[in-house]
């Protein structure tokens, strides 16, 4: 699953490392693993798991004041082989505040293509 939202105005960047910390705990646990991408203004993140796992997931993440306007873009089930398969919550920092643009313009086929070229450019944490 891949998804998008905006950080809550409220909120302070710095809850990114919260979020990280609580994810590489659960995450292990769910056996879910991905990648989140944050700009500064917008969580992007791709996710892989049992349906079940990622549905609990996605719908903690609704609920998460941290987040606002969520907007699952790709949606579809786990393939046998994970993209981020070593990464119980990778995290790629990015200034690119156009990122999460280019994904939600993208032909519904080409967005995972989109965001895996995209992380390219970017700097893993």
């Amino acid at each position: 699953m891949l998804y998008i939202s905006d950080l809550a105005p409220q909120e302070s960047a710095l809850c990114v490392g919260d979020i990280l910390r609580t994810a590489r705990s659960a995450n292990l646990d769910f056996h879910i693993t991905g990648v989140l991408l944050f700009d500064g203004e917008h969580f992007i993140q791709y996710i892989e798991g049992s349906t079940a796992a990622i549905r609990q997931l996605m719908d903690n993440i609704r609920r998460d004041a941290r987040h606002e306007q969520v907007q699952v873009l790709v949606d579809e089930p786990l393939q046998q082989i994970r993209r981020f398969a070593d990464w119980r919550m990778g995290y790629v920092d990015c200034e690119d505040t156009d990122f999460h643009t280019r994904l939600q313009q993208a032909a519904a086929g080409q967005i995972l293509q989109q965001f895996e070229q995209d992380i390219r450019h970017c700097k893993l944490l």
